[in-house]
């Protein structure tokens, strides 16, 4: 039974980090979201 479990966890902290690393080569990291924010603020 604890194996199954930790087969399950495996699965979903891959699927959890794939996640991530696509939101991140798509959006970018914290520095350049809080940049790309300053910009459209002082675009107003």
């Amino acid at each position: 039974m604890a194996i199954i479990l930790l087969k399950q966890e495996d699965y979903l902290l891959h699927k959890l980090l794939t996640s991530l690393s696509e939101q991140f080569l798509e959006d970018g990291g914290f520095k350049e979201k809080m940049h790309r924010m300053r910009v459209e603020r002082r675009a107003k």
